[in-house]
């Protein structure tokens, strides 16, 4: 079975991170919770990911200071400054997102009556003014990873409006009139409102839909769970603060989701459920006389919340969060079966970024990658590639790493055998007396049971598959172009899960889903031809928490 761990966390002082009520982990969440799909699994003793919180402080001068610091187990958080926007006479950041796969930071300020969107890549050092727009207070700002493109929204003539532009300071356009708030990419939507009222736009095609109606002046921040298709917003930031929650359809009714202690002027939610949010600045609004808290509801029991009081004391005007790379599929092994040759370790599946939750969890480019024979570390292999030289059980482990810290990923066990050996070895309880095995393996190279040997494994051409897991469902969807040659194509599920799909086929993009049973799966995808002769294969493992 394989395992995924969390480790070099970003200060050494948070070894583990405390969970809310039951713990998290992360891409593999399957089970039910508050609304419908998140795992707990405190009974297995696992922990949710680490975590960190990006966010932007107003310090009563002209310059805005961006912070990270570890969300642990509350209480008064160390941040550490990262670095001050000296580019203008900025009066604060109103909008920020983060893109993990690169370490960069949009952000959007006004200087005197011109709002200026700009990026930083943390390595760099490097700012860079990417828009000016005279004449225009800048509300919030979100980046889309997959369109590599940015949105933000201001009030221009008393009006609200919502921009879109790319990373290359292109011109942007105007294209709605009303306040964006936050950006979906799995959804390709923007929320925002529209006076009083709470809407939707679906990009493309474009159109627009009312979530729902008199939400209030006052109401300021929205996010989107992607998982669970709620959205959550604040209503009430000069009266009693309250964040509501509604269905990301606009059916169904609006419900009080958490009554906050006071204005919450930010909101995001962390992979398992839990709501994150802050008190804090708004735009155009006299700040507040005590300082922010961060706040992290349990979804399970929302009148319990964990409270962090950054140090130093910070007056917060944005709120991002960051969580260590996250598994969608674990890695794999491929491989003849035979000792001499050469097995590569196909990278994992990970999970992407969850823009509307302002969650980011991507990966950075670069992988560390470790070899393993019979449980045992192989000394000085740390490439993707290993020639084989014993026989026995074979794995391989990728370390992946963002600005929270580091995923290490393993991979099921592949066996290896000598050819020029007998064909047949004995079971580890043979030793006390117990029966062999000799069970072979199926050609596409999948795992056969402790101390069976396999025949020699029959490889295909790789298919490129990307792989989704939808926690709430439990379901997995592959997607990947048609293969040359082939006109059908089928996805074969083993171990706690049993079961062979037929995989959809729409213009060039073949798809195959299936829901999955707890435990570990073995995947393989087969292209085959008119003749049902395998043409193309992908072999995947997934284990379901």
């Amino acid at each position: 079975m394989s395992r995924v761990r969390w480790v070099r966390f970003v200060a050494a002082a948070f070894a583990a991170t405390t969970v809310l009520g039951a713990c998290s982990s992360g891409s593999d969440s399957s089970e039910s919770s508050d609304e419908s799909a998140r795992t707990k699994n405190s009974v297995l003793g696992l922990t949710e990911p680490a975590a960190v919180v990006l966010y932007t402080a107003y310090n009563s001068s002209t310059v805005p200071t961006f912070y990270t610091a570890s969300l642990a187990s509350g209480g008064t958080i160390s941040s550490t400054d990262l670095f001050t926007d000296t580019s203008g006479a900025q009066t604060a950041v109103t909008g920020m997102s983060f893109d993990s796969a690169t370490r960069t930071i949009y952000w959007i300020t006004q200087e005197g009556s011109t709002a200026h969107v700009r990026s930083r890549q943390l390595d760099s050092g490097v700012t860079n003014t990417l828009y000016s727009l005279a004449s225009t207070i800048p509300g919030s700002l979100g980046f889309d990873p997959v369109n590599s493109r940015l949105y933000w929204n201001g009030t221009q003539s008393a009006t609200g409006k919502t921009w879109i532009g790319d990373l290359s300071s292109s011109p942007a356009t105007n294209p709605v009139a009303y306040e964006y708030r936050v950006f979906s990419t799995a959804e390709d939507r923007i929320y925002g409102f529209a006076g009083i009222n709470l809407f939707a736009t679906v990009m493309s095609p474009h159109s627009r839909f009312q979530l729902t109606s008199g939400v209030g002046a006052d109401s300021y921040a929205v996010i989107a769970d992607e998982t669970n298709s709620q959205v959550y917003y604040t209503t009430g930031y000069n009266t009693t603060t309250q964040i509501k929650k509604v269905d990301m359809s606009g059916s169904g009714t609006v419900t009080d989701y958490v009554t906050p202690s006071s204005a919450a002027t930010q909101l995001a939610m962390k992979s398992n459920g839990s709501l994150v949010w802050a008190n804090g600045v708004v735009a155009a609004r006299t700040p507040p006389t005590g300082n922010s808290t961060i706040n992290i509801v349990d979804p399970d029991d929302t009148l319990t919340s964990l409270v962090f009081t950054p140090s130093p004391a910070a007056k917060i005007t944005t709120m991002w969060i960051i969580e260590v790379p996250q598994t969608d599929v674990d890695p794999t092994v491929s491989g003849d079966g035979v000792i001499g040759s050469d097995y590569v370790c196909n990278d994992a599946s990970w999970a992407s970024d969850l823009t509307a939750q302002k969650l980011s969890r991507a990966p950075e480019p670069g992988r560390n990658y470790s070899w393993y024979l019979n449980g045992s570390l192989i000394s000085g292999e740390t490439g993707d590639t290993y020639t084989s030289t014993a026989p026995g059980n074979l794995k391989c482990a990728v370390e992946a790493t963002n600005l929270a810290g580091s995923t290490i990923a393993e991979s099921p066990e592949v066996t290896v055998i000598d050819p020029a050996a007998t064909t047949t070895t004995s079971s580890p309880a043979s030793s006390s007396g117990g029966a062999t095995d000799a069970t072979p393996a199926t050609s596409g190279g999948s795992s056969t049971s402790a101390g069976s040997i396999p025949a020699t494994q029959v490889t295909y051409p790789t298919i490129k598959v990307k792989w989704k897991y939808m926690a709430s469902t439990k379901t997995l969807q592959g997607t990947f172009r048609k293969v040359t040659g082939a006109r059908t194509y089928s996805m074969s599920i083993s171990g706690a899960t049993k079961k062979t799909v037929k995989c959809s086929v729409k213009k060039s993009t073949v798809t195959c889903m299936y829901k999955l049973k707890k435990g570990s799966n073995s995947i393989v995808v087969n292209a085959k031809n008119s003749a049902k002769v395998i043409v193309g294969q992908k072999v995947a493992s997934k284990t379901v928490r």
